[in-house]
């Protein structure tokens, strides 16, 4: 039942984490369909997330910035379409598919512990029940919290996938010994994004500092670019 699943992950965003401003709705809705991804994960395994975030996919549209800077009404973020029965799906889509990478980014056990305290700044209020753990939050806050954790500078995810509506794309180059990526991103934006590649059946994690980055492997070798998804992409 996915609607009493997404609903239901409102007790735990909207209401105990609240978005300061409507242009930070992301924080609702793309959290929010995340967990239900989350959920058919713990429940029925790895194929139930994957196949839960494919279908996602198909709908994200990068019409819109999921958290633009400037302030917006309702009617600008729930409906940026102008059309009354066409919410913008971006948020809800694409904002899971954002938490979707982040969790790539920084590994489970840092993921998880943001996610935790992204609803629990303070690791006291996990026991409050007088709702004085009950808070407005921003984007930025959201940022910084992922960075003290993850002990990692962030704001370059943030900028290209929340900031403006544009997806990287990916240049794969084959050369001799190896294999050459590029990242190709909407006004030249910094992107270290690493890349999984599977290599003769054996997983690979090649990072990619200023956006590039380097793989070596034999001719004969069968090779694949992110086999499990795992980065917010053109495709």
């Amino acid at each position: 039942d996915w609607l009493h699943h997404h609903e239901l992950s409102h007790e735990w965003w909207a209401n105990l984490v609240t978005a300061k401003d409507w242009n930070d709705f992301w924080i609702h809705e793309g959290i929010g369909t995340y967990t239900q991804a989350l959920y058919l994960e713990q429940r029925f395994g790895e194929e139930a997330y994957h196949k839960k975030l494919a279908s996602d996919l198909k709908r994200v549209k990068n019409q819109g910035t999921v958290a633009p800077r400037d302030p917006r009404t309702t009617q600008e973020m729930y409906f940026s379409s102008n059309r009354d029965d066409a919410p913008d799906i971006d948020v809800y889509m694409k904002g899971s598919w954002i938490c979707h990478s982040l969790r790539w980014v920084v590994g489970d056990e840092d993921f998880f512990q943001i996610l935790r305290r992204w609803a629990y700044p303070d690791p006291a209020l996990e026991a409050t029940t007088d709702g004085s753990a009950c808070r407005f939050a921003t984007t930025d806050e959201l940022l910084e919290i992922a960075e003290e954790i993850s002990g990692e500078e962030l704001d370059w995810f943030f900028e290209l996938y929340l900031r403006q509506p544009h997806l990287p794309s990916l240049k794969v180059t084959r050369a001799e010994g190896g294999l050459d990526l590029a990242w190709e991103t909407p006004g030249d934006l910094v992107f270290h994004m690493p890349v999984e590649l599977r290599i003769n059946g054996g997983l690979h994690r090649v990072a990619m500092p200023n956006g590039r980055g380097w793989i070596g492997f034999g001719d004969d070798a069968k090779w694949e670019v992110d086999p499990l998804h795992r980065v917010l992409m053109e495709r």
